[in-house]
């Protein structure tokens, strides 16, 4: 229990809220994430952040483009750590292997994707 909740609470502040509000996008969108985002960093609410962020990364991965596209790897990554603060390990898993081909090698949020899963 206490390796994987610890394993959330070790990766939850990788990508900082700073770095993922733009500014010049939909600041309602923006304001929305840093809320359920902090809120999972601080390890609150994380029954409602965890609904609500499956509902937002179905969203974001629509082939489509919506308010939430440009966030999905920070939705997909938050709510993997959700699952694990939560001690949702199966789910978490699932996410991040959901995640792994979408973002490859070299970038930010694919080595944390990869880093992440061999632990």
């Amino acid at each position: 229990y206490y390796d994987t909740t610890n394993l959330g609470k070790e990766y939850a502040n990788t990508f900082p809220i700073t770095t993922i509000v733009r500014g010049e996008a939909n600041e309602s969108v923006e304001n929305e994430l840093v809320t359920l985002f902090e809120n999972i960093i601080d390890n609150k609410n994380l029954d409602q952040a965890i609904a609500h962020l499956s509902t937002l990364w179905q969203t974001a991965k629509q082939d489509t483009y919506n308010d939430y596209t440009d966030y999905a790897p920070y939705i997909g990554w938050y709510l993997a750590i959700a699952y694990l603060e939560d001690y949702d390990k199966d789910r978490a898993m699932d996410i991040l292997e959901e995640m792994e081909p979408m973002y490859p090698e070299g970038t930010a949020i694919g080595d944390k994707v990869r880093e992440i899963l061999n632990k």
